[in-house]
């Protein structure tokens, strides 16, 4: 992590050099963007997917830095194609260690939940049957992810069985760093 440097006070007639700009305005400016405390990154389109194999959410995606620490909120709605079926979350990083709790609405009613703890990639098992097909429900997700090496931390999801499960637009995550 770049450190802060008090910017020089500099005087009519002085030169200003390479080395005096790198560290009093790039560097300067790195250590501020350094400690950028969130991202919130949200859906402009709903998502559908097909499959039980997890696929990506593409845009619920934020990037990580090695060594550092996340905070992850998320909120969206998401619906089922038949009652046979329901959606799985999951999440994907580049490494470290990320806890997971997902909280989904109407699996057996319209105000039952269903709590699905994740401490490992795309291992949920979440929303086995959903009591009336079509009908939106609401996902919950709360994280923490240690990393231990930079990329890109994307969330994933899945549907239960048969059908088709779709995540709605609007659905979005709140992610702090420290």
């Amino acid at each position: 992590m770049t450190s802060w440097t008090a910017p020089k006070t500099y005087t009519a007639g002085s030169a200003l050099t390479a080395s005096e700009l790198n560290t009093h305005t790039r560097d300067n400016l790195l250590h501020l963007y350094e400690r950028v405390v969130g991202y919130s990154p949200t859906m402009s389109s709903d998502q559908t997917r097909d499959s039980s194999a997890f696929g990506n959410v593409t845009e619920l995606t934020f990037p990580v830095a090695s060594g550092k620490n996340y905070g992850i909120i998320g909120a969206g709605t998401w619906k089922h194609s038949s009652t046979a079926g329901g959606l799985i979350l999951g999440f994907d990083h580049p490494g470290g260690n990320c806890r997971g709790l997902f909280e989904y609405t109407g699996e057996t009613s319209t105000t039952s939940n269903t709590r699905d703890w994740e401490q490992a990639q795309d291992t949920g098992s979440g929303v086995a049957t959903v009591d009336t097909s079509g009908a939106r429900r609401i996902c919950v997700a709360h994280g923490r992810h240690q990393a231990t090496a930079s990329g890109t931390f994307q969330m994933r999801y899945a549907r239960n069985t048969t059908g088709s499960v779709i995540v709605h637009a609007g659905s979005s995550l709140f992610v702090t760093s420290d």
